[in-house]
């Protein structure tokens, strides 16, 4: 319950956040490493109110959201200009 920062390695091969993997933590912003495709709708659980940021790698292979992961927060997402047109938010 005390997390409140994670760093990942440069090359880090983390390839997914799955449900519930962030939950109950404290963490308050995070940078999504470049490997990451897939960010499952629960990932950060409905109970962690202290994310506010949510920053993508600017070569990150993510593409696609679910806009629910962004329900009854404030939560600021990053993604850096050349990935804006290859996102999409499901």
């Amino acid at each position: 319950h005390n997390l409140k920062c994670i760093e990942f390695e440069e090359n880090s091969e983390l390839n997914a956040l799955t449900d519930y993997c962030l939950s109950d933590t404290s963490i308050v912003s995070i940078s999504i490493p470049a490997n990451v495709t897939r960010i499952d709708n629960n990932a950060f659980g409905r109970s962690n109110s202290t994310l506010k940021t949510i920053e993508l790698d600017e070569n990150s292979k993510l593409r696609t959201f679910d806009k629910e992961m962004f329900l009854y927060r404030d939560i600021k997402l990053i993604i850096p200009n050349k990935l804006r047109r290859l996102i999409s938010f499901d």
